[in-house]
């Protein structure tokens, strides 16, 4: 857990850190002892320190949620460039095939065949022409 969320747990470290300082200077300023500040503190100085606390935890809830994002763009990206190198290779067979049973003059494809080789092919132009598409915008 402490991996996952470890922007948060970096945000509340912050937090606590800062309300140690300020025990530590309100301690010295008031010549108490850090552990009496720490232990019995005034009522609005408890407050202050909770907004510390409060700050590094927003802080540190901000900045996951944005790494997060950016951890799912990267992912997405991942998966359409796998996507299309798979894609690839099967996408060119198809391609070759069609290409060959429409340019063979023997024996004649019927008509109805031979409509439905060249939708194939011409889908399997669109879909290479897409995958390339995609492999020169990464």
């Amino acid at each position: 857990m402490i991996s996952r969320y470890r922007e948060v747990v970096f945000g509340v470290v912050i937090g606590l850190v800062a309300s140690v300082i300020d025990v530590i200077m309100h301690a010295r300023v008031q010549g108490r002892t850090f552990v009496e500040e720490l232990m019995h503190p005034e009522i609005e100085m408890f407050f202050y320190r909770l907004l510390f606390l409060a700050f590094g935890f927003a802080l540190g809830l901000i900045l996951w949620k944005k790494n997060q994002h950016e951890r799912e763009t990267r992912h997405l990206a991942e998966a359409l460039d796998k996507l299309g190198r798979e894609i690839t290779g099967p996408a060119m067979i198809i391609h070759t095939q069609t290409q060959l049973l429409l340019t063979r003059t023997h024996p004649a494809l019927p008509t109805e065949a031979e409509a439905a080789v060249r939708a194939i092919y011409e889908q399997s132009t669109r879909l290479q022409s897409l995958v390339s598409r995609t492999a020169v915008h990464r």
